[in-house]
């Protein structure tokens, strides 16, 4: 598993964002709000769908960045016309392929996710991995996709 052993810091994490809670409450009229979820209280990977309960916070669950549902989901949508499938198809529904794959060396791609919020995402790296081992496919395939053609940026 990418992120195997980090249990316990994935939960700091959530108590964290609980804690000091960034709220986005605009399009949501079914009651809940979101909450964001940052890890190490520095790079947002989503959002807790909440409501109030009582009085208690109701954590219904977990949306990652991209998902529908987000505001960058949502800029998915406006700017590239990614549909949840779409977003599947790519992989851009995991944290791997923002932090293990080629499309951190491509400079466009890096920044059309930039535009769609979605580019802090690759700052959680210090030192990106070298292209020789990154998976490998993973830009060309979304050049493919989103029409721009096989030259990197």
């Amino acid at each position: 598993m990418f992120m195997e052993g980090i249990d316990w810091m994935l939960h700091d994490d959530l108590w964290d964002s609980l804690r000091n809670p960034r709220l986005i409450s605009e399009g949501n009229t079914n009651g809940t709000f979101l909450v964001e979820y940052r890890l190490r209280s520095q790079y947002k990977l989503g959002y807790l769908v909440s409501s109030v309960v009582g009085d208690a916070i109701l954590v219904h669950t977990f949306l990652f960045l991209t998902m529908n549902g987000t505001p960058e989901g949502q800029k998915l949508w406006e700017q590239l016309k990614l549909r949840k499938d779409d977003k599947k198809f790519l992989s851009l529904d995991r944290l791997q392929t923002f932090l293990l794959s080629d499309i951190q060396h491509d400079v466009e791609l890096r920044q059309i996710l930039d535009n769609c919020g979605c580019g802090g995402i690759f700052e959680m790296l210090r030192n990106p991995l070298p292209l020789e081992r990154c998976m490998s496919g993973y830009a060309d395939g979304m050049r493919k996709f989103l029409g721009l053609g096989n030259d990197e940026a």
